[in-house]
């Protein structure tokens, strides 16, 4: 809701989602699915020594954000996504993707769940790719989140339907992740998943502009320890690129396809 009705968010809009969130989970759990983030983060306190390195990931956060919206709109208008000849401009782009996915890491490729659980198992031959032993873990995952992004972008924006939720919120786990290593915190301890949830909602919050979405849905799964990095990257992510999100970008691309297809039938 706060994607759709940001400008006029109101309790009649808040409501109705809330209710819709919990009979999905409800159902899920009747049927015994297991969810896609099951992260068992330690409900120790984590130091507050970290909070000037969660303050500095949160407006990195806010800046990988801004690169990936652009990024998109860039590689959606160099392909004119949704015109001419839509078939060709998806194959390719889908081809270009998934082979790059593929030599790099395979992990990268689909929902990357292979590489999400590396992350929390701290497993570097799941992470590394062809990179090996060759490169430091936390450059590694820092290149991953690049890549993921990319990717993603040129998936999406050569005219394939596909999502942006599911590689933001593994962009942020990595760069939370890649933080981490690269500032020396250990491994699956308290302040890495502090930095990992600071990074999995400051990605969600400034691509998409859902601070307040983004914020509850790293509390439930990382744990209430965890909100003050994950309200703090919320936020300050989404005041850094409030004013251009990924949907922003995704829905000009409809207005001008629609535009574009009225000038054809006049």
């Amino acid at each position: 809701m706060e994607i759709t009705q940001r400008s006029r968010l109101g309790y009649k809009d808040f409501f109705p989602a809330v209710l819709a969130g919990i009979v999905a989970v409800l159902f899920n759990r009747f049927l015994g699915w297991s969810p896609y983030y099951l992260i068992q983060a330690s409900d120790n306190p984590w130091n507050l020594r970290l909070l000037v390195w969660i303050l500095l990931l949160s407006l990195l956060a806010g800046f990988v954000s801004m690169g990936y919206t652009r990024f998109y709109a860039l590689v959606a208008r160099a392909f004119r996504r949704n015109t001419g000849r839509v078939l060709l401009k998806v194959t390719s782009g889908t081809l270009v993707a998934a082979w790059a996915g593929w030599v790099i890491n395979p992990a990268l490729m689909g929902t990357s769940r292979d590489l999400f659980q590396a992350v929390f198992s701290s497993n570097p031959v799941g992470l590394a790719g062809i990179f090996g032993s060759a490169v430091p873990l936390g450059i590694v995952l820092i290149i991953m989140l690049v890549l993921k992004g990319v990717l993603n972008c040129l998936t999406v924006g050569s005219g394939m339907s596909a999502g942006f939720t599911g590689p933001a919120a593994l962009m942020g786990i990595l760069l939370g992740a890649g933080f981490a290593h690269l500032v020396g915190v250990p491994d699956l301890s308290t302040n890495y998943y502090a930095l990992i949830a600071a990074g999995f909602a400051g990605m969600l919050a400034g691509s998409m502009d859902v601070p307040l979405a983004a914020a509850v849905m790293s509390i439930e799964i990382f744990g209430l320890s965890y909100s003050i990095p994950a309200g703090l990257a919320a936020i300050i992510a989404f005041q850094i690129n409030r004013h251009q999100t990924v949907y922003d970008f995704a829905f000009e691309d409809i207005r001008r396809t629609r535009e574009a297809e009225g000038v054809e039938l006049s």
